[in-house]
């Protein structure tokens, strides 16, 4: 590297692949206009108008345009064996085939479709290759002793990684610059560990793909005029999958696991709470739908570039904290894996996810593992749970009890009150609303200090004989000031044991709760 400066190797591909990717772009919306590769809005999908999905072809053209056209400049000057000894025969060979076989795919995907199972087959190819020359998590680091040998357990491992990562970038895709900003800084943090690792050529790779998403983004940036599709998606994931590794590996042979982890730790960290999501509710692990980071985001009100930026800045914070532990090795480290796990779980937390929630009270509190039925309605119920918490006044308090019983299928609520309770609450001190039969027999019963919700249930159930328990949970608001609430169900899906407990903390708690704030604004406003 005597005779070829890093900074113009970088600065070269870098430049070359910006320009290419900006100019192409809009001819590969143009090709994608006229083959019927079109992302139509609505469903779960944020856009609002439809947008072409080939601009990984342009991608490709611009990692392209930023390795060889690099590598057309300076042939001339230092001849074929300089340039392949600057790159590396291996980045130059085992990266580029692989690489255009799972864009490839992901570009048959785009325009005729492909099964999830083919599609993971195929990058389950193009990645044996990889680990055949020498793309492999075999020996990682232990920073606390000897390192830890995979043996029989590496090609799995790392087979799974490929896999994984590829298609966490894919899941990241979702709205407009997201996985542009998001695949850019962990580019240019792989970039970065390699120019520390001397690893000129995987610089060069990581920096051409960096600069080719820039260009791409002047197109992706809300409001997209073109998105990346599979093609582009899937060739970004297995692009970082192979190089995060490849810059990972010490002078030692072993393998700094942590790198790889903190450059796509976004990416990782949604995949996982996808699949979580999906098995607490039932769902299908390959049906998409809307409770994505960037989905509670926008719930939130942040408008989609404001969503972007929040989750791109907390993947450059991932990315630079995987530069420092290469600067400060071992001990920063370990400093970087405990930050980097407080942070994902304080981000976790204030995403206010229901089903991580129930996923941890069940694992803290149960003594043998959750039987999956059950989860869809704990889950359930804790949505509904949410819904009665949000309450600040009586009405508000009544509108969000009837809509919280379909959500947490219950066939009624009762809240019996004290007199004094009663007195506090005046006219809304009596509600009745009985909407099956099991509800009308309550109201039989003229209690003069009751609440009574209920909703109508399908044709087919027969109330009367099918078996269900009503959950009595006593509560108390202050001296005087208690009563009882009542939750019926169908015994359905839960058993008589768990659905006490749930039901105690998931309904009867947050309606504890609401009804003390509720009967305190009452009361200021009778005052």
């Amino acid at each position: 590297m005597q005779e070829l400066p890093l900074v113009t190797l970088l600065g070269g591909a870098f430049a070359g692949a910006t320009l290419v990717s900006y100019v192409t772009t809009p001819l590969a919306a143009r090709l994608a206009d006229r083959l019927g590769a079109i992302d139509a809005p609505g469903g779960r999908h944020v856009h609002e108008r439809p947008t072409a999905r080939l601009g990984g072809v342009a991608l490709l053209a611009g990692l392209l345009a930023g390795a060889l056209a690099f590598g057309g400049a300076f042939l001339n000057v230092f001849g074929p064996d300089d340039l392949v000894r600057t790159i590396g025969r291996d980045q130059v060979v085992a990266f580029l085939i692989p690489c255009l076989l799972v864009f490839i795919v992901g570009l048959v995907d785009d325009l005729r479709g492909l099964s999830p199972g083919a599609r993971v087959c195929l990058e389950a190819v193009a990645a044996a290759f990889l680990i055949q020359r020498g793309y492999v998590i075999d020996v990682i680091a232990n920073p606390f002793g000897a390192p830890i040998e995979l043996g029989l357990f590496a090609f799995p491992l790392t087979l799974l990684w490929f896999v994984g990562i590829t298609n966490a970038y894919n899941l990241v895709d979702g709205l407009d610059g997201l996985l542009a900003t998001v695949a850019t800084s962990a580019l240019l943090g792989c970039a970065a560990v390699a120019v520390l690792g001397d690893r000129p050529g995987s610089a060069t790779l990581a920096v051409a793909l960096a600069g080719g998403l820039i260009g791409f983004l002047r197109w992706n940036w809300h409001p997209a005029r073109v998105f990346l599709g599979d093609a582009g998606s899937l060739m970004i994931g297995f692009t970082i999958a192979a190089l995060s590794l490849k810059v990972a590996r010490n002078p030692s042979g072993t393998l700094a696991l942590h790198v790889p982890l903190l450059l796509s730790a976004l990416p990782i960290a949604e995949t996982l709470l996808t699949l979580a999501r999906r098995y607490v509710n039932g769902q299908p692990y390959f049906v998409g739908d809307r409770s994505h980071m960037h989905h509670v985001l926008l719930n939130r009100g942040l408008s989609v570039r404001q969503a972007v930026l929040w989750l791109s800045g907390t993947s450059a914070l991932f990315a630079a904290t995987a530069v420092m532990s290469r600067l400060w090795r071992h001990e920063a480290a370990l400093t970087a894996a405990l930050a980097s796990a407080a942070l994902a779980a304080f981000g976790l937390r204030w995403l206010g996810y229901v089903e991580l929630r129930v996923l941890t009270d069940r694992l803290r509190h149960a003594l043998t593992r959750p039987r999956g039925r059950e989860l869809p309605h704990l889950v359930a119920m804790a949505r509904a749970g949410d819904v009665i918490a949000a309450a600040r006044t009586v009405p508000e308090l009544h509108a969000a009890l009837r809509e919280a019983l379909p959500i947490s299928g219950l066939t009624y609520i009762t809240v019996e009150f004290s007199p004094a309770l009663a007195a506090a609450l005046g006219e809304h001190g009596h509600v009745t609303e009985a909407r099956n039969q099991l509800a009308e027999l309550v109201a039989r019963r003229d209690r003069p200090a009751l609440w009574l919700f209920s909703c109508p249930l399908p044709d087919d159930h027969d109330e009367t004989t099918r078996p269900g328990v009503c959950y009595t949970i006593p509560f108390e608001l202050g001296p005087d000031l208690r009563g009882v609430f009542g939750f019926h169900r169908f015994l359905a899906g839960l058993s008589a044991g768990s659905g006490d407990e749930a039901m105690r903390r998931y309904l009867a708690e947050p309606l504890r709760l609401a009804l003390g704030r509720c009967v305190l604004a009452w009361a200021e406003v009778s005052a």
